[in-house]
């Protein structure tokens, strides 16, 4: 089990009614940060050629990202490699009980990644990893059996796809343990500390690590490369969205498609400046789609002009976000990344 980074903000601030832009962030910091999105290891010195700064002063500027929370470099599992089987997607109807306080209990279940109250058909969304059909089976019973809920639709994502804007924006909310149940690759306690430090600092050098550890930066790099290559996991930089001033609106589109195109209008999807997650899903559903957007007006025109348009799209469903009360960023799938444009 792994530690997740820490939450930047409590649950209670993450409305992005309530979520504020953080002034002291510059044109130079944006900057920077467009190149760590890129290359999160790029050095210092390659920043500063870049962006046109003395190497000071990307420290300097760094330093007041990262204590700001604005940017944050860790390290991504990938779900599918750690040995789960199946990613859950809870749609969840409530009463006689506030949506929050039933998203809460939910979120309290330790397959559960995300949770969040929502606005639309259903009341609150759910996200979980199970590893088999047994532990299906129990997570379903468990979710209808919570106090509040009156209606659980269940979706499970056969292939899901992150883009580069939702590998790139960063919310700890809540976040759950990181759990590996059957790695692709065998990790040992040495394995485990190597992402563990990876985790709470992704720019971290091996040297750094390698001391923390009490092994030699071979050794850190060797493993390191072992586990990237396996697709078990990715460093990368994140930003938070609010500090940069960028689009908060975030909503679910579950959609209904042409099932032998579905592959196809996925990638349509996927094509979409608007989208950070398509998943192809069993049940109710054909596809989930998450985007994220300026306003309630920009989130129409998608569904409009965008999603419909597609050929093979035959039915929506929007559930636009309230609060979201947990978020894991750490788990997402990191294969195909390169594939996604």
């Amino acid at each position: 089990m792994l530690r997740p980074p820490p939450p930047q903000r409590n649950r209670n601030e993450i409305s992005e009614s309530r979520w504020k832009p953080t002034p002291a962030i510059d044109d130079t910091d944006r900057a920077l940060a467009r190149e760590l999105l890129s290359n999160a290891k790029i050095s210092n010195r390659a920043l500063a050629s870049k962006v046109g700064i003395s190497d000071s002063a990307v420290s300097q500027r760094l330093r007041k990202l990262t204590t700001l929370g604005a940017l944050v470099f860790t390290a991504v599992i990938d779900w599918e490699r750690a040995g789960f089987e199946w990613w859950v997607i809870a749609l969840v109807k409530t009463r006689r009980r506030p949506a929050a306080e039933v998203a809460i209990d939910i979120g309290a279940l330790p397959q559960c990644i995300s949770t969040a109250t929502v606005i639309g058909s259903h009341d609150l969304l759910g996200y979980f990893l199970v590893r088999d059909r047994a532990e299906l089976r129990a997570v379903v019973d468990r979710l209808r059996s919570i106090d509040g809920v009156t209606e659980v639709d269940v979706e499970l994502a056969t292939d899901t796809r992150v883009t580069p804007l939702g590998r790139q924006l960063f919310r700890a909310v809540d976040p759950a343990p990181i759990l590996l149940p059957a790695p692709c690759v065998d990790l040992d306690t040495l394995d485990l500390a190597i992402l563990q430090e990876l985790i709470n600092d992704g720019r971290r050098s091996n040297r750094s690590i390698g001391r923390a550890l009490q092994v030699s930066e071979a050794t850190v790099r060797t493993r390191l490369a072992r586990m990237t290559d396996s697709g078990l996991v990715q460093v990368l930089a994140m930003i938070d969205p609010a500090a940069f001033e960028l689009s908060m609106l975030q909503a679910t589109i579950m959609v209904r498609a042409d099932r032998a195109r579905i592959e196809a209008i996925a990638e349509e999807f996927l094509k979409l400046p608007a989208v950070a997650f398509v998943g192809i899903c069993l049940g109710n559903w054909d596809l989930q789609v998450s985007v994220l957007v300026a306003d309630q007006a920009e989130l129409t025109a998608f569904i409009d002009s965008a999603a419909h348009s597609i050929d093979g799209v035959r039915e929506t469903d929007t559930l636009l976000f309230q609060d979201i009360m947990r978020f894991n960023p750490c788990l997402k799938r990191v294969a195909g990344w390169n594939s996604v444009a």
